[in-house]
């Protein structure tokens, strides 16, 4: 009788432990895939100022983002030091562009962010930068990287973006 009741007390504890590995594991799932989220609380598009332009010409690339509510972007006029990561443009190196001046953000709001300790200038709802641009050649190629910080109001999370553009739509005319 004593080797009838051992052998059921096995069983019975690979059957829980069965089921324990199975919630374990279901736990894991659920926990990591919540985790793995990828979090984007700005929507980006891009367009050109103009759909025609002569070699010589200038025009702005303009880019938009819907911000969701409580996030915030950071812009790009305050100084680099004070913590959070100014917006840029990087365009990739192509003897057809050249950039005039520097990116540019509408219409951005002063505001005192107590996590860095120093004034910020902030974007929220609909955010627009602008990039001026050179044309120099009939074979306009432009295409680049647009980065830069963005926050909620809630918590104080923060997350970079990085967004790869190409502008292929602009006609080109001598």
């Amino acid at each position: 009788h004593f080797f009838f009741f051992l052998a059921a007390l096995i069983v019975n504890l690979i059957m829980n432990l069965k089921k324990a590995s199975a919630v374990l594991i279901l736990f894991g799932v659920l926990t990591t895939s919540s985790f793995a989220q990828i979090l984007e609380p700005v929507k980006w598009t891009w367009e050109a100022s103009k759909k025609s332009v002569k070699v010589g010409g200038e025009l702005e690339l303009v880019f938009t983002g819907q911000v969701d509510d409580t996030w915030y972007v950071y812009a790009n006029e305050f100084d680099p030091e004070c913590g959070p990561i100014l917006a840029t443009i990087t365009l990739t190196a192509d003897p057809s562009v050249k950039t005039v001046g520097t990116l540019k953000a509408i219409n951005p709001k002063t505001k005192r962010d107590d996590a860095f300790d120093c004034e910020v200038k902030i974007l929220k709802g609909t955010a627009v930068f602008r990039q001026k641009i050179k044309v120099l050649s009939k074979n306009l190629k432009i295409s680049g990287t647009f980065n830069g910080q963005v926050c909620t109001e809630v918590n104080g999370r923060c997350v970079q973006f990085d967004v790869d553009f190409a502008f292929t739509d602009i006609v080109v005319t001598e």
